[in-house]
């Protein structure tokens, strides 16, 4: 159980990190 805990937080951190980058995106085209 414990290495599909990391592979929930490995997706869970990229999920993220895409979001992030979308958010960053929208707000530069925006300016």
């Amino acid at each position: 159980m414990r290495e599909h805990g990391a592979w929930v937080k490995i997706g869970f951190d990229r999920m993220a990190l895409d979001l992030k980058r979308r958010a960053e995106e929208l707000h530069a085209s925006r300016s």
